[in-house]
């Protein structure tokens, strides 16, 4: 048990999960509630393909990025979602650097546009600084991204939490190590 929504939250599977909040342009009344979604996906899911299918639901209210991770499977995939709109990405080895700071990465409206407002984030160096650190391989490599001077942000981070599937520990950061 855990606390769900914006919040790390997890299930006796094995599945976690975060939530990046995100701005989209607009919202839909009377859709759903991500809070919501997301506790039904990730309380009822014991694997990653099962969490992403009960999180890629048609009818969001909003939007979301989410990051899973099936530590019994060894797997783990950020979805993008928005009102009737979800990408998904799995982050393998091949992968390498994979982060996000609020701003939706993969998906776009299905007319091609942003679902945000890229110049919402034209002064915000985070995504480029991690992009062009060198690939995390351990838990401290990813909390030294994590910790980062133009990373970390005390006025605007609420928690970093850095999960170490292989040992099956998640550590809550309070300020950079």
């Amino acid at each position: 048990a855990a606390s769900v929504g914006w919040a790390p939250t997890w299930n006796e599977f094995g599945i976690y999960s975060t939530q990046n909040s995100m701005v989209p342009r607009k919202s839909r009344a009377g859709g759903l509630a991500c809070a919501f979604v997301q506790r039904r996906a990730i309380c009822s899911s014991s694997t990653l393909d099962e969490a992403v299918r009960a999180l890629t639901v048609p009818g969001w209210s909003e939007g979301a990025s989410m990051n899973v991770v099936d530590v019994r499977g060894k797997r783990m995939a950020n979805v993008e979602l928005w009102e009737d709109e979800s990408s998904v990405l799995e982050v393998t080895e091949d992968v390498m650097n994979y982060t996000h700071f609020n701003q939706y990465k993969h998906l776009t409206t299905r007319k091609g546009r942003a679902v945000d407002s890229p110049a919402a984030f034209a002064s915000d160096p985070r995504q480029a600084r991690a992009d062009g650190l060198p690939p995390p391989r351990t838990a401290e490599d990813v909390k030294a991204i994590l910790s980062d001077a133009k990373i970390y942000r005390p006025e605007a981070t609420i928690t970093t939490m850095v999960l170490n599937g292989s040992a099956r520990r998640l550590l809550g950061l309070c300020a950079p190590p």
